[in-house]
């Protein structure tokens, strides 16, 4: 835990000279994680934190909720949900087998024409 917020704080002061507007979101995730002593709690706060001040109500709202239900709930869960989401989101599409990779060999032979 000290070393991720020794990193946080490295992160911030880099960020802060190139003047990169991350650099409130890892102050926010430094305080979190320094009070809370919660990696995944810190996670969701910060993650409400920055979509509350990024003006997106909507994700505000995911994120609270998913931050008590965390909370509450247990985090493993809830932070595996959300990374499953994120990448659910971010993506490409990937286009699925085929039918002939999917069937068993016997399947396959079944299907083809006769020579």
């Amino acid at each position: 835990m000290r070393l991720a917020a020794f990193l946080r704080v490295f992160f911030l002061l880099t960020s802060s000279f190139l003047i990169d507007p991350a650099a409130a979101f890892f102050l926010v995730d430094f305080l979190a994680a320094f009070f809370l002593v919660d990696f995944f709690a810190a996670f969701f706060l910060v993650d409400f934190f920055a979509a509350f001040f990024l003006v997106d109500f909507l994700a505000a709202a995911f994120f609270l909720v998913d931050f008590f239900a965390a909370f509450f709930l247990g985090a493993a869960f809830f932070f595996a949900d959300f990374f499953f989401v994120a990448i659910a989101f971010s993506a490409p599409s990937i286009n699925a087998p085929g039918i002939d990779m999917v069937l068993p060999l016997g399947a396959q032979k079944e299907r083809e024409e006769p020579t």
